[in-house]
């Protein structure tokens, strides 16, 4: 078996679709010696942030001398991207190697199928056990009670802000939601709680008491000033009680991402029992920080894009407040926007487009290669129709495929226009690989 071989054999594991419950993993990890027991973990839930925050942990971690594993869900172009030590993507071959062994384990008990998730969870702990990382920063794949990495025992978990995302599977009210989500909350674990709708902050906290595991909450344990926000990274400060650091710099726009490295910060606060005297290799960690996809800037064709994964009502509206405020304080050099989008089936479409339709000087309307993205035809119907509503000029253009979006925006963009892609990190996954691609092939050609 190759690596092609191993990755279509993991994503052909989808046909067993998503089954919530810790049964099949339990079995799993039992019979590969319960991995997740040789490391110290961070366990991370939420719905907007938390592969940040994870990101960001780990960043910090790694920076202070330890070896770190890091597991975040979704990739965007390479398999390899969710599962990392030291910030460094598996290799290919230990993909093909754990994949392996894992089957041979798997087939021979007929009564055991995990899923794709489960699969590659179990694979995940069993390199970071392999490779003797000192602490995993775990990102939770959906909700957290039944979630696969919920096997964990860590020594801190993170709640990140909880809002409507797959309703489906975790319930259609935000106290249901984070009834799951706090699921990760373990006894007398200390819990890192985000800025939360108090609906969700009370489920929370009644977790967390029941649970005796004592809850350090945002804006009340810990806080954070915005100084500055630009394209090139976001400027702020940092309390708590008489812990201060100030103009901390990071390289990921919007003032949400000063909330997520300020939960990371306190996480490791409390995790290495404080950080005096680590404030500039803090500062240091997150002045490094390239995390693809969180209003990432690309030129391609000579054009500037702005890449962002933003696919839920609170991710989106985020988004383009982050680009309201870039403007209002003349730090956004573009005078038109042209949003490009394509989203999942799953999600609240009409939610996602108001805030694309109001702010957006140009809409091209298109879909993800991924089975479960809402066709472009749908999207484009619906937004239709709510521009008609709204009596918006908004021009909507529908496009069959995302490279054919990427060809119409950039065939007709103006010199003083940014083409955004957003609306799932499938499509700026998509996009992401579209763009390297040609970059690759330019390459190719130069050198011979």
């Amino acid at each position: 078996m190759n690596y092609n071989e191993a990755v279509q054999y993991l994503y052909n594991l989808t046909k067993h679709g998503i089954k919530l419950g810790l049964e099949n993993i339990g079995r799993l990890s039992d019979l590969l010696g319960s991995p997740q027991k040789g490391f110290k973990s961070i366990h991370i839930a939420g719905t907007n942030g938390k592969g940040s925050t994870a990101f960001i942990i780990a960043s910090i971690l790694q920076s202070s001398g330890y070896r770190v594993g890091l597991f975040t869900s979704p990739h965007l172009v390479r398999f390899t991207e969710r599962i990392r030590v030291n910030n460094r993507e598996i290799p290919e071959r230990r993909v093909v190697e754990l994949t392996g062994l894992i089957r041979k384990m798997v087939d021979a008990r007929a009564d055991l199928r995990p899923t794709f998730f489960e699969f590659i969870t179990a694979m995940a702990f069993l390199y970071f056990s392999q490779e003797g990382v000192d602490y995993a920063v775990v990102e939770t794949g959906m909700g957290g009670r039944f979630d696969a990495t919920n096997i964990l025992q860590p020594r801190i978990t993170v709640i990140t802000p909880i809002d409507y995302d797959h309703m489906e599977f975790l319930g259609n009210s935000i106290s249901r939601i984070a009834f799951e989500k706090a699921g990760i909350i373990k006894k007398s674990v200390p819990v890192v709680i985000g800025k939360q709708q108090t609906e969700a902050l009370e489920i929370l906290l009644e977790t967390a008491c029941e649970k005796k595991a004592e809850a350090y909450i945002a804006g009340r344990d810990f806080v954070w000033r915005l100084r500055e926000l630009n394209l090139d990274g976001t400027l702020f400060d940092y309390i708590s009680g008489r812990t201060e650091l100030r103009q901390i710099k990071i390289p990921l726009t919007g003032a949400h991402q000063a909330e997520n490295a300020s939960l990371a910060i306190k996480t490791v606060d409390l995790l290495l029992g404080g950080i005096r005297g680590r404030e500039g290799l803090i500062k240091d960690a997150l002045g490094g920080i390239r995390w693809a996809g969180r209003f990432e800037i690309r030129y391609h064709r000579g054009i500037p894009f702005i890449l962002d994964g933003a696919h839920n009502p609170r991710a989106i509206n985020s988004l383009f407040e982050t680009i309201t405020e870039l403007r209002r304080h003349n730090r956004f050099p573009f005078r038109k926007l042209t949003t490009l989008v394509g989203i999942m089936s799953d999600k609240d479409a009409e939610k996602i487009m108001l805030p694309v339709l109001k702010h957006s000087d140009r809409v091209i309307v298109t879909s993800p290669s991924y089975t479960r993205a809402m066709g472009p035809e749908g999207l484009f119907n619906l937004s239709l129709g709510m521009k008609k509503k709204m009596n918006l000029r908004t021009p909507l253009i529908l496009s069959s495929s995302l490279k054919e979006a990427i060809d119409i925006a950039t065939g007709t963009c103006s010199r003083d226009e940014v083409l955004l892609i957003t609306g799932s990190f499938y499509t700026v996954g998509d996009a992401s690989a579209l763009m390297g691609e040609e970059e690759k092939m330019k390459h190719l050609c130069e050198s011979n």
